[in-house]
């Protein structure tokens, strides 16, 4: 499931319901397919946008178990739930499964997209549907937030900028380095690039890459990330995922999965979970970040956690 949205820092204002339907592919970062989508409105304000895949919302059950977890924490509010898919008869059943699963103090409209136009029940004619052409979405453009084709395209964007020949020499010769020199240079290597963004080279990328199978290296990198230097982090981390293999990329990938989380982007988040997962899924950090998307917990509680952390190290 996709929780958050990028825009969170810069919110928009949707005006109906045409409005929020044009923003959502703003909200998640790409255009979602074959997906139901669920968006929280408290006060007025967009509090969480949720997505999973349509076929994992096939029964009411399902359906519970996938957003038993927004409701709790979003209690009484009023949701829209959105179907996308060419098959209008899979799209109603999800949404007739999302209802009957919904607690008594949510209110969620439901509604269709089919690509082309959008229907508020299975006997509406539709209206058409073109987020490209929204004053809303364009909007979103110009404050910087990046709208994809799909979800597979978002994954892309973490495809090797390196080949494999590449990779493996910078990783043979970081590997052959003691691990406790490693996570010293790694860890003035982090300082030095989010004091003054740049690309890592391939060498200093695998020493990132290594360094964050440690996990004091990882804290040491994760509490320093705020909503102020998470962006930062997500491009240096982002740059590190691409200069390495999946395995050897598998920690990085977490501490990705965090920068993404405490920036906002929880699409990016839900993909590095999923490309970290075989490999260390048992981390503390994963474990951390997999509760905290299951339980719709917004990035802004990351402060209060992060104070916690820091206070138990001394160093606040």
């Amino acid at each position: 499931m996709t929780t958050d949205q990028p825009v969170a820092a810069a919110p928009l204002r949707a005006h109906g319901l045409p409005d929020l339907l044009n923003v959502i592919p703003s909200l998640l970062g790409f255009h979602p397919t074959d997906s139901l989508v669920v968006v929280c409105i408290k006060g007025r304000r967009v509090v969480v946008t949720a997505r999973v895949d349509l076929t994992a919302v096939a029964t009411p059950s399902a359906a519970d178990a996938c957003f038993a977890s927004v409701w709790e924490r979003f209690p009484g509010s009023s949701c829209l739930a959105v179907a996308y898919s060419p098959d209008a008869v899979a799209a109603w059943g999800a949404l007739e499964a999302l209802a009957m699963a919904t607690p008594w103090d949510v209110t969620v409209d439901a509604v269709h997209v089919d690509g082309e136009r959008w229907y508020c029940s299975d006997e509406d004619e539709g209206r058409p549907y073109d987020p490209s052409a929204s004053a809303l979405a364009a909007e979103a453009a110009y404050r910087g937030v990046r709208v994809l084709p799909d979800r597979d395209a978002l994954a892309a964007t973490l495809a090797p900028s390196l080949t494999q020949a590449e990779m493996a020499d910078a990783l043979e010769s970081v590997i052959a380095s003691r691990p406790e020199h490693t996570v010293a240079t790694a860890l003035a290597l982090a300082s030095s690039v989010m004091r003054q963004p740049r690309v890592p080279t391939p060498q200093e990328a695998a020493t990132l890459a290594v360094a964050a199978f440690s996990p004091a290296f990882v804290e040491a990198v994760v509490t320093g990330i705020d909503s102020a230097t998470a962006e930062r982090a997500v491009s240096l981390w982002t740059s590190v995922v691409r200069a390495t293999p999946e395995f050897a990329g598998a920690a990085a990938s977490v501490v990705l999965a965090m920068a993404a989380w405490v920036a906002g982007d929880g699409a990016l988040l839900n993909v590095c979970l999923e490309r970290a997962a075989p490999h260390v899924g048992d981390s503390q950090w994963f474990r951390f970040l997999d509760i905290a998307v299951r339980a719709a917990l917004p990035p802004t509680q990351w402060d209060a956690v992060r104070s916690e952390l820091l206070r138990g190290c001394g160093a606040a």
